[in-house]
């Protein structure tokens, strides 16, 4: 009741001395308009504004609230407003109260800390350092207060020890060589040094040299010696070079590229009046003859042109040499005339003396002839060389081919590497050997022999009648022993005696024996690519589409080779105890990649256990992957493991969402089990889910070997497999 009268006093208060105009409200004792910049004006000269009062609890218990809102925390004694928003509020103090006032200062580092009713503040102690040096001092301003200067250095010598300079500074020394570099010159009788390239003044030697001088100089064969004071020199070359020439009859020497006055010989200069001047000898039909001789010396002689009937002179007409002759040194007979067949060969004897044989004599005896030979002792007749010379052919002025000095032949190469060397560079030939067996019959192979001679293999082409491997093109081997191909000098492929090929398997033991896979991409055993199936079945048969494999057992019916994929628990995983949708198997195993237009037949079973609230559970599937149609049979049981199974429940599923397969219930294990077929149209991943629509409670886990298989039919359009109607 006293509540009551204080209220209805305090109502009757406002209603005495508040006005409001507008949105305006003034409270005071004199009815006083509020002031238009004040939503609460409120005035007294002997009372003051109480502001709400509660402790720390009380102002975090208050709901939403506003930003700005002001109260006095009766906890801290202080003032605080709300500076931050309702829902996240921040209580900031705003003054501090009249008593329990405390101000501490701290220092650390370089941090000044003062801390006032609580409430710390941070600065910098130092902001600014400097050092300034003039002279020989150094000060030193912190926050642009100078310090007293101190000397920098206190003691600076310098030492000079033999060929090495020190200075000592404050007692720590440094060190270098004085003198870098030293040189003497003689320019005339002045002597110069030189010192880290510094020259001296000149010394005049003249006076030392004279006062006791020596100066001797001697020769031996080219060599020059000077002696100076009893001081010998280094010998020097007196001549480097020393050339005659000789001009018409004049001879000059030159020694060290200078040139002597030349010397007018006095050779023989005419004979019979002839001078050596261009001279013409007479022609005519008499004269007497003349011999040229000579003993000791070399000696060559031009011969003028003569007439025809002039003697004992060589001209450029037709001449006869009478006699026996003897040419010593090489005879070379210039611009002859092409012979023919009936010709003789001119040859020598051991002697020396010429003499004729007819070509056919010549032939019939040791030599090869370009028109066919008649050898009689063919075991001792060859055409080549006896010596480490390369036998080489030419056509068109090009060499063709070499047989070389270690029995080599190269055909476009002059320095063959193998037994047979074939370089060329007619793309337009199209090969660089060519064989042929015209024979309808007939084989072109090559055959392969073995060190004792021995036939173990050919490389071939069999004609259309031959008797073994008809119109096709054959490698083989003759004994039993296996064929390999390699690649880069490795072994690829190979194939045994028997016939098992093996591929990246050496000792294959199987008719086709595969090299296993590793995790570096394209090293599969076998791939096979996407492909366009044959429009008519073929027996045994395998193909690929851009979504499956297909097998076809018989002539009729071709179907899916199964490539199926599975997610199965290994252990037993922990579901959330909620309502959202979660994902039946762990990280890693939901994710299940399905592909474009690609229709998937799908079978699952999940063992749940799923606490002992009631609700019910529905399947789902989440995931990137999009959908053309999905369909499926779900199938839920309730009941414990090893046990009869109750409350079995089935539901015809035409979505991918959310669908609930039971009702509420809450047995201590659920099997849902599906079967149906889904529709992929965009590439994704596929994660099955489920969903229960309370929280189970209790335990609530997804049981070991609970699987979802995935097996891919056809594409998203596929209406038959197989052939059958």
């Amino acid at each position: 009741m006293k509540n009551h009268f204080l209220i209805m006093l305090l109502i009757g208060q406002l209603a005495f001395v508040t006005k409001i105009y507008a949105q305006n409200i003034a409270i005071n004792g004199t009815g006083n308009l509020p002031d238009t910049s004040a939503m609460l004006d409120i005035s007294s000269t002997n009372k003051g504004f109480l502001a709400p009062r509660m402790t720390t609890i009380e102002q975090n218990a208050i709901p939403l609230p506003a930003n700005g809102l002001l109260i006095f925390n009766t906890t801290d004694n202080l003032f605080k407003v709300n500076t931050g928003i309702p829902a996240a509020p921040v209580w900031t103090n705003l003054v501090t109260a009249t008593g329990g006032n405390t101000n501490t200062l701290g220092s650390a580092t370089n941090t000044m800390t003062s801390t006032i009713n609580g409430v710390a503040a941070n600065a910098p102690i130092v902001n600014t350092v400097s050092n300034t040096s003039a002279t020989n001092t150094l000060t030193t301003r912190v926050n642009s207060v100078a310090a007293t200067g101190v000397t920098i250095i206190n003691s600076n010598t310098l030492t000079n020890p033999v060929n090495t300079i020190t200075s000592t500074i404050n007692g720590v020394t440094a060190t270098a060589a004085a003198v870098n570099t030293t040189g003497l010159s003689l320019t005339g009788s002045t002597l110069t040094s030189t010192v880290n390239g510094v020259p001296s003044t000149g010394l005049n030697l003249s006076p030392a040299v004279a006062a006791a001088t020596t100066n001797t100089m001697s020769s031996s064969a080219n060599n020059l010696a000077t002696t100076v004071n009893g001081v010998s020199a280094t010998p020097v070359t007196i001549i480097n070079s020393n050339a005659l020439s000789l001009a018409g009859s004049n001879l000059t020497s030159t020694v060290n590229g200078v040139a002597s006055t030349a010397l007018a010989l006095p050779f023989l200069s005419s004979m019979n009046g002839l001078t050596p001047a261009t001279q013409t000898f007479a022609t005519g039909s008499s004269g007497n003859n003349f011999a040229i001789s000579s003993s000791g010396s070399v000696h060559s002689f031009n011969l003028p042109d003569a007439s025809v009937t002039a003697r004992g002179v060589v001209t450029t007409g037709a001449q006869t040499f009478a006699g026996n002759k003897i040419f010593n040194g090489t005879v070379t007979a210039a611009s002859l005339p092409g012979g023919a067949a009936t010709d003789s060969l001119v040859t020598t004897d051991a002697t020396g003396l010429l003499k004729k044989r007819t070509i056919a004599s010549v032939v019939a005896g040791n030599v090869w002839g370009t028109f066919g030979n008649s050898p009689v002792n063919s075991g001792n007749m060859f055409f080549g060389s006896v010596n480490d010379a390369s036998l080489r052919f030419r056509s068109f002025n090009v060499e063709r081919m070499v047989l070389d000095s270690v029995g080599n032949v190269g055909f476009g190469t002059p320095t063959p590497k193998k037994p047979i060397d074939i370089v060329t560079n007619l793309p337009a030939q199209g090969g660089l050997m060519q064989f042929r067996n015209t024979a309808p019959d007939g084989y072109t192979s090559i055959d392969l022999q073995n060190e004792l001679g021995t036939q173990v293999g050919n490389i071939g082409w069999s004609n259309t009648l031959a008797g073994s491997f008809p119109n096709s093109f054959y490698f083989s081997t003759n004994i039993a022993a296996p064929m390999f191909f390699a690649t880069a000098a490795t072994e690829r492929m190979r194939i045994t005696a028997t016939g098992n090929v093996g591929i990246g398997v050496s000792v294959p033991t199987a008719a086709l024996h595969l090299e296993a896979g590793t995790a570096t991409a394209g090293t599969a055993p076998l791939k096979i690519s996407d492909g366009v199936l044959l429009t008519a079945i073929e027996k045994g048969a395998i193909e690929k589409d851009a979504n499956v494999f297909y097998l076809t057992p018989d002539a009729v019916n071709r179907g899916v080779l199964p490539a199926v994929s599975y997610s199965v628990l290994g252990a037993d995983y922990t579901l959330t105890n909620g309502t959202a949708a979660q994902a039946v198997f762990s990280a890693g195993q939901d994710n299940i990649d399905v592909s474009a237009s690609t229709t998937y037949e799908f079978e699952a079973q999940y063992i749940l256990t799923t606490g002992t609230t009631n609700h019910t559970t529905s399947t789902l599937f989440a995931g990137t992957a999009t959908f053309t149609s999905i369909s499926y049979i779900g199938e839920l049981s309730n009941g414990n493991a090893n046990t009869a199974t109750t409350n079995i429940s089935k539901t015809n599923v035409n979505t991918s969402a959310v669908t609930a397969l039971n009702g509420s219930v809450g047995f201590a294990e659920t099997v849902i089990q599906l079967k149906g077929i889904m529709r992929v149209n965009a590439a994704g991943t596929l994660i099955p889910q489920i969903k229960f629509s309370a929280s189970p409670g209790g335990t609530n886990r997804c049981l070991t070997n609970s699987y979802f298989k995935l097996t891919p039919i056809g594409t998203n359009a596929v209406t038959k497999i197989g052939s059958w109607l």
